[in-house]
């Protein structure tokens, strides 16, 4: 079985109204891509036993990369200093912690890493139509690798 997240599990988390649609396909297209890199490192009899469980993780993994994905884009996380005062500068730190606990939540679940990894990129190939989607699933690979996510 495998996992399947739409825009309609993660607006409510990036704070975009329901009603709002002008978002959707890129939304849908890092979910698509987030659930296809958990499938893939998820040994696949976690993926029904524990279905709601992973559905949860790929959902703060889709939240956290869209943020990030957001902040980004030029104008969005600038920082402006002058005589002392800062204005701007969001940082990346909270949506980074999303992804980190997504995966820190499915460390348990995990197959072998090598052919995770190898999965993942195989995920990555399949969506790098997309710029968004590409940049993505990058952050995916690299939350999934990183020593710093404790995976």
């Amino acid at each position: 079985m495998a996992t399947s997240i739409t825009h309609e599990d993660v607006k409510p988390r990036i704070g975009v109204a329901s009603a709002t649609t002008t978002y959707d396909t890129e939304i849908d297209t890092v979910c698509t891509a987030v659930a296809a890199g958990v499938d893939a490192a998820v040994d696949s009899a976690y993926l029904t036993s524990a279905a709601a469980l992973v559905k949860l993780a790929a959902i703060d993994i889709a939240t956290g990369t869209l943020i990030i994905g957001i902040l980004n884009r030029p104008g969005y996380a600038e920082q402006l200093a002058a005589a002392g005062v800062t204005l701007g500068g969001l940082d990346k730190d909270g949506a980074k912690e999303l992804i980190k606990t997504g995966w820190a939540t499915l460390a348990p679940y995990r197959q072998d890493r090598a052919a995770a990894t190898a999965a993942a990129e195989a995920a990555k190939t399949q969506a790098a139509d997309s710029a968004e989607c590409d940049s993505t699933v990058d952050d995916m690979v690299f939350a999934m690798n990183s020593a710093e996510y404790g995976l």
